[in-house]
């Protein structure tokens, strides 16, 4: 998919549900984290997941991200949706996890 295209679409999502996402969200809901299985490493170090979470939760730009992301030996696959939203957010100082969330479900069906 071409990554225009998915964040256009994404930016038409966002625009769409925002207020509607906000409005189904209480204050002090639980925030989990959904992994798949394969996604972990089998070394010590944290997950890709666990790296994006930890970008969106510190308000960090795409730079920083970038940078985060090498540190632990990682970095945005232009091949992924899932790293493509999470570019797209950060992108567009978006850093509300349950929007973020919401987002992921509606495109791939997974949550952070």
């Amino acid at each position: 998919m071409d990554k225009q295209k998915l964040f256009d679409e994404i930016g038409v999502y966002i625009d769409t549900y925002y207020q509607s996402a906000l409005q189904g969200f209480k204050l002090g809901k639980r925030i989990h984290l959904e992994r798949k299985p394969a996604i972990f490493q089998s070394g010590s170090g944290p997950s890709k997941y666990e790296v994006f979470f930890e970008i969106l939760k510190n308000h960090l730009n795409l730079i920083e991200a970038n940078y985060l992301l090498k540190k632990h030996n990682f970095a945005f696959d232009p091949t992924e949706k899932f790293d493509l939203i999470i570019e797209y957010c950060i992108s567009n100082d978006i850093y509300d996890i349950h929007i973020i969330n919401e987002v992921l479900k509606h495109f791939i069906g997974e949550q952070i």
